[in-house]
């Protein structure tokens, strides 16, 4: 028989849990706040972008939920150019929902030894359209673009962060694109280009192996300390340098970082890899994809591995239909003396340059997994266990 009370006490647990939840602020009245602010082009157009950037920074939040905050917020950037001779302040925007629209907008960036763009301890933010150009003449930026957890803390988050068709281009002192410890960021259509010599395209660095500082925060990322570093993905991306002794992509302490449909290339590597896989630190470099295409014969190998005596790949994603490196696919650093990689899954296509291989050492290598080559070159290593299809020729060892 039904309980005759059950209404009431139906609505008595609705009560309670309405009271126990979160408070939601009062529902605007209108749209989320937008703004715009405009670039002359002829001095420094960066205290303008601040400014605009402060104001944004300081809006009540829209919710009451203690995570994220869930300030909201448009800049629209209007102008053809933007010069940049001090860093925009992009830090400590975390749960903003901010999006900086910079569509059809050109900065270019004269900070000498500055970033161009700080955006430490930010999340859950959309950059969109980024068009950045750094000097190349006397006033060259150290960085491009930063991303970066302000501290080794979890509790200080930087992540969830969304790039629309970012191009970073022309001459940086460190790198074009830097990513330290900013997790589950998306970036869609990168192109990260750096002339300068020995530098980089972009870096992903979960242990501050390059010793960044943001010169806008009190606080400090202790240099060579991992941090969670997680799920980043780059579809699409472009890396390339042009300047000697120069590396595309170096990525250090990643665990299921996805780069797709990717494209590498050194024009002057001088032996050097497409990619650098930095173990330092005690950092690890798990469940990769490196769907990557390298390009051009002056690179030394496609893969080097430093950092750590004996370094173990977990689950790593391999594919390149044409590597065109004048050497092996992968290469050691000075230092490491045994590599394993478990459950490996590549794919590699045919190898044009002379010097092509698999491996700088077959004996040095112990893989288990599957492997795919076009490329009968590209064998599989001494210690190997698992599924080999080479040159048409497929076998279970």
């Amino acid at each position: 028989m039904k309980d005759r009370n059950e209404p009431a006490l139906a609505l008595a647990v609705a009560l309670l849990l309405a009271a126990a939840a979160p408070t939601l602020a009062a529902e605007p009245a209108r749209a989320p706040p937008s703004d715009s602010v405009a670039c002359t082009g002829e001095d420094d157009d960066a205290p303008a972008l601040n400014a605009a950037l402060s104001r944004l920074r300081g809006r009540t939040p829209v919710s009451g939920f203690a995570w994220p905050v869930g300030r909201a917020g448009r800049l629209k950037v209007q102008g053809a150019r933007c010069r940049l001779r001090t860093t925009v302040d992009l830090t400590h925007l975390y749960g903003s929902g901010l999006a900086l629209d910079l569509w059809g907008v050109e900065l270019v960036c004269q900070t000498a030894g500055a970033p161009c763009l700080d955006a430490t301890g930010s999340g859950q933010m959309s950059l969109l359209g980024l068009n950045l150009i750094g000097d190349c003449k006397k006033d060259t930026p150290q960085i491009g673009l930063v991303l970066a957890r302000k501290t080794e803390s979890l509790s200080e988050g930087a992540d969830h962060n969304y790039l629309d068709h970012p191009t970073i281009a022309g001459c940086f002192g460190l790198t074009a694109f830097y990513n330290r410890s900013s997790e589950t960021t998306l970036v869609v259509a990168g192109a990260f280009y750096n002339y300068r010599d020995r530098a980089y395209a972009a870096i992903y660095d979960g242990t501050n192996a390059f010793g960044f500082q943001s010169a806008l925060y009190a606080e400090r990322y202790p240099v060579g300390t991992f941090s969670s570093f997680n799920e980043n993905t780059c579809d699409t991306c472009i890396f390339e340098t042009f300047g000697h002794a120069s590396i595309p992509l170096w990525i250090g302490g990643a665990v299921r970082h996805k780069f797709i449909n990717g494209y590498a290339l050194a024009a002057a590597a001088d032996g050097g890899p497409a990619v650098t896989l930095s173990f330092a630190n005690g950092a690890p470099n798990d469940f990769l994809e490196l769907k990557l295409h390298v390009e051009n014969s002056s690179l030394g190998a496609a893969i080097l591995i430093t950092g750590a005596e004996h370094p173990t790949l977990h689950s790593l994603r391999l594919e390149d239909s044409y590597p065109s490196q004048n050497g092996p696919v992968f290469a050691r650093d000075k230092g490491v003396k045994q590599v394993t990689i478990e459950d490996a899954d590549f794919h590699i296509g045919r190898m044009p340059q002379p010097l092509a291989r698999g491996w700088d050492d077959p004996g040095a290598y112990d893989v288990s997994g599957a492997l795919y080559s076009q490329d009968a070159r590209f064998e599989a290593p001494a210690r190997f266990s698992g599924f080999v299809c080479a040159s048409g020729k497929c076998s279970l060892r």
